[in-house]
C-alpha cells in the first residue's frame, strides 16, 4: 500500500514502441501513449561520465507509481518536455500496489522529445 498517496503528485505519461516488419527487418513502428497516470518522481543520483572527448550527463530517477500490468522495460515515462527510458521495475513488497520504475533521462545526444503518439486501445482501461 502507498503509505501517503498525497506524494504522488505529479501527472506522466507511459509510452510503448509497437514493433512493425519493413522490409523483412523488425523495427519500431510507432509510439503508444498510455494515459496519464498520477506517480512521485525522486532523483536518485547524478553521473556524469566522459564519452567521445565530450561530456554526456544521466540523472537516474526512481517513478514511483499505482500498480499497471502493461508495464515493461520498453517503456519511456515522459513528464512535460522529459523522456525518461525505463531501465527495470520494482514491485516492492510483491503486492501488486506500487510499481517503482528506475529510469535513466539522458541530458545531451537523442532524447526523443519529438515523440509522436497515438492512443492504444489495448492500453486504454
Amino acid at each position: 500500500m502507498i503509505a501517503n498517496v498525497g506524494t504522488l503528485n505529479k501527472k506522466v505519461d507511459i509510452i510503448s514502441g509497437v514493433a512493425g516488419e519493413f522490409n523483412d527487418f523488425e523495427t519500431i513502428d510507432d509510439n503508444i501513449l498510455y494515459k496519464n497516470i498520477w506517480a512521485s518522481i525522486q532523483p536518485l543520483r547524478g553521473k556524469e561520465y566522459l564519452e567521445v572527448k565530450r561530456t554526456a550527463n544521466e540523472e537516474t530517477v526512481k517513478i514511483t507509481i499505482r500498480y499497471r500490468d502493461n508495464i515493461d522495460e520498453g517503456c519511456k515515462v515522459r513528464y512535460h518536455k522529459q523522456i525518461f527510458e525505463v531501465v527495470s521495475i520494482v514491485d516492492p513488497e510483491m503486492t501488486h500496489e506500487v510499481l517503482e520504475l528506475r529510469c535513466v533521462e539522458k541530458k545531451r545526444g537523442n532524447t526523443a522529445t519529438g515523440l509522436k503518439f497515438k492512443q492504444s486501445e489495448e492500453w486504454s482501461t
